[in-house]
């Protein structure tokens, strides 16, 4: 399923127009896909590389599976290979699940 996203906006140019298209499996997930694509597009969310995204996921599932450690371990490493911008998006649940971990 495809989906295409259009945004009209003004900047000080005056009006400008941005489309994405983006294709996935099912309407919503193409949807999110464009949505996050323009955000990438304008600047508002960094790009990931395959690499990335992989090591983001792998500490997300550490985090799930309540390996604190390994997810700490991952985060340095992605930390290490990736702009200061993208840390936002797997920090904060690393910093929470370490503090939490205090509290069992």
């Amino acid at each position: 399923t495809e989906c295409t996203l259009t945004w009209r906006f003004y900047d000080s140019d005056g009006l400008k127009t941005e489309e994405v298209s983006a294709v996935a499996h099912s309407k919503p997930a193409a949807k999110a896909l464009a949505h996050e694509q323009m955000l990438i597009q304008q600047g508002h969310i960094p790009r990931f590389t395959e690499e990335q995204a992989k090591q983001r996921q792998e500490i997300q599932l550490a985090l799930e599976e309540q390996r604190i450690q390994d997810a700490c371990q991952r985060a340095i490493t992605l930390m290490e290979g990736a702009d200061i911008n993208m840390w936002s998006s797997f920090l904060p649940s690393v910093m929470r699940a370490v503090l939490g971990e205090g509290d069992r």
